[in-house]
């Protein structure tokens, strides 16, 4: 990890450290005095904060005041989606899994965190198609694919979608979200089985 990104992570903590204490909260200013920190760059931590969802702003007169956030963290949130989830970095490496990918996957969150997604052998998320997809995710975001799965089970359909994300030290990331539609495909094609032709 280069020694700008662990600073960077050092200074956003002590940001969040300060805020802990004051649920009135600060402006910049204040920031700036208590850290002994360059005002541009209380800023921009915050900034950081408030799009990474940690930090909340309001303003007050003129100025802007920063608490921090009441909302649930979103790694908290993966694990209540029914859809299987991964949260890759800009370097498509696995850095969250949610209980229902994990499940999918057959895999124990050891065994998926800190891989490559190329690397991974997972299965949908390493095959060529997603990969593209999120080769292409990077250079320009887009919508969702719908791609078939087959198993010993059978075919399944998954709904793909590669959300863009911002991590807390503002990096970025991508979610890559696995909607099963299989019920929906077939019942879509037992209804059209059943129209009268015409």
């Amino acid at each position: 990890m280069s020694r700008h990104i662990e600073e960077c992570r050092r200074e956003l903590a002590r940001v969040v450290d300060l805020l802990k204490g004051q649920p009135d909260g600060l402006s910049i200013t204040d920031i700036s005095k208590s850290l002994d920190m360059n005002r541009n760059s209380v800023s921009k931590y915050l900034n950081m904060l408030v799009i990474s969802g940690r930090v909340d702003m309001r303003s007050v007169g003129v100025s802007k005041v920063y608490t921090l956030s009441d909302r649930v963290p979103v790694s908290s949130l993966l694990d209540f989606s029914s859809d299987a989830i991964l949260v890759l970095n800009g370097s498509q490496e696995i850095v969250m899994a949610n209980a229902n990918f994990l499940a999918f996957a057959g895999r124990k969150r050891d065994d998926v965190i800190g891989r490559i997604l190329p690397e991974s052998a997972l299965p949908i998320v390493s095959s060529a198609e997603v990969l593209r997809q999120v080769g292409e995710l990077i250079r320009e975001p887009k919508g969702g694919k719908e791609i078939e799965w087959a198993d010993d089970s059978g075919s399944v359909f998954f709904l793909i979608k590669l959300i863009p994300t911002v991590f807390d030290d503002g990096s970025p990331g991508i979610a890559v979200i696995l909607e099963d539609v299989t019920a929906l495909k077939r019942a879509g094609a037992l209804s059209r089985r059943e129209e009268p032709a015409e």
